[in-house]
C-alpha cells in the first residue's frame, strides 16, 4: 500500500510533498510548525498541521526514513548498553580475580624470603660475635 502524501506549506510557499506518516514525526520532532498548511491529495483546502496530529493516526508500519532511523539507534542502543553490562561484568570478576591474587602476594613473598632473613641475621649475629668476642 502506497503512502498518503500529503503537501506542506509555510507562509504560503510549498514546502514539497511528504508522506502523511513523515509528516507527522517531523512536526512532533518540531522541523514542521503546528500552524504550517498542509493538504491532501486531490484536495483544494489548506489546513494547520495541528490538525494533521488530530486525526487519527495510520495504523501501518513506520517504513519512513525517519522511522527507520529511530528503530536503528534504538536497537543500536540496545546493543551498546548489553555490551557495557558484559564488560562491566568482566571487569568486576577481573578485579574479584586480581585482589584475591593480591592478596597472596605478600604472603608469598614473606613466606619465601623468611628463611634467607634468618640465615642473614644468623650470619650476622655470629659475626657481631666475632666482633664483639
Amino acid at each position: 500500500m502506497a503512502a498518503k502524501l500529503i503537501e506542506i506549506s509555510r507562509n504560503g510557499l510549498a514546502l514539497g510533498l511528504l508522506p502523511e506518516s513523515e509528516a507527522r514525526e517531523l512536526l512532533s520532532a518540531g522541523f514542521l510548525k503546528p500552524d504550517d498548511q498542509f493538504r491532501t491529495d486531490g484536495s483544494s483546502e489548506l489546513r494547520p498541521l495541528v490538525h494533521l496530529n488530530q486525526s487519527p493516526a495510520p495504523a501501518a508500519p513506520d517504513t519512513s526514513w525517519l522511522g527507520k532511523a529511530k528503530e536503528s539507534l534504538a536497537s543500536a542502543g540496545t546493543v551498546v548498553k548489553d555490551t557495557a553490562g558484559e564488560i562491566a561484568s568482566q571487569a568486576r570478576r577481573l578485579t574479584q580475580a586480581t585482589q584475591s591474587k593480591a592478596a597472596e602476594i605478600p604472603e608469598r613473598l614473606l613466606s619465601g624470603f623468611i628463611p634467607q632473613i634468618r640465615r642473614v641475621f644468623r650470619k650476622l649475629g655470629s659475626i657481631r660475635t666475632v666482633w664483639l668476642g
